[in-house]
């Protein structure tokens, strides 16, 4: 059967019907509303209360909007300030070290005990030198205070002691 059909052209009017048929479909069907003139005058009308709640929420939102940038700004400075401020510390501890080696290289031990012997021309104290008191342990002394006379100042003086 293949072999025989070999030689046959295609009949192209088969498909030209068709095409003609489709063309006809589109013309019929025709999507163009017409409208008078007095619907094509009439404007939708907008709700104002619809309107005036649509203009609230902008404002609101833009408001929002508008302070949450506003604190971001306020917060980026303020972290600013704690950097700022952090290496000011910093370089205060740096100092403070500095002069705190500075001290201790110029009053050491050492240097206090080298400038007493060869500029004051002191000499450390031998143990005979030292003497040593012991005090009694019941030994106490009291100091009596004077009476003025005033009675008043007198039961004053009594009820505070009481309450103290």
């Amino acid at each position: 059967m293949s072999s025989t059909n070999k030689n046959l052209a295609y009949d192209l009017s088969l498909f030209e019907e068709n095409a003609g048929k489709k063309a006809e479909n589109a013309k019929s069907k025709n999507n163009i509303i017409k409208l008078t003139d007095e619907q094509l005058k009439r404007k939708r009308k907008h709700n104002p209360v619809l309107m005036i709640a649509f203009i609230i929420v902008g404002i609101a939102v833009t408001t929002v909007v508008g302070a949450m940038i506003r604190g971001q700004v306020q917060l980026t400075e303020l972290n600013q300030k704690i950097i700022s401020k952090s290496d000011e510390l910093e370089e205060a501890k740096s100092m403070y070290t500095q002069m705190q080696m500075k001290v201790d290289a110029k009053f050491s031990a050492e240097f206090i005990q080298n400038y007493a012997v060869t500029e004051l021309k002191m000499v450390r104290a031998d143990d005979f030198q030292k003497t040593y008191i012991k005090l009694a342990q019941g030994d106490k002394a009291e100091i009596l205070k004077q009476d003025e006379g005033n009675i008043i100042k007198s039961l004053v003086d009594a009820i505070s002691d009481l309450w103290s």
